[in-house]
């Protein structure tokens, strides 16, 4: 199953890096890789939205407005 990758420090994200570089890891944008084939990053980015947005904004509360308004 494709995964998504994001680097804990510098050092692993130059790692990553030379991993796109080689053609084993896709770079989707700064700071953020997978393993999958180019097909499926649209639907994984769509299971796992949570991770990316959780990664780009550590601090953010996320709320469906769903449950605010009934």
């Amino acid at each position: 199953m494709p995964t998504l990758i994001f680097p804990k420090d510098s050092t692993d994200a130059k790692r990553l890096s030379k991993l796109v570089s080689k053609g084993q890891l896709k770079r989707i944008r700064q700071g953020i890789y997978t393993d999958a084939d180019w097909a499926e990053i649209p639907q994984l980015l769509k299971n796992k939205w949570y991770e990316v947005v959780s990664y780009l904004y550590p601090d953010a509360i996320i709320m469906s407005a769903k449950r605010v308004l009934g």
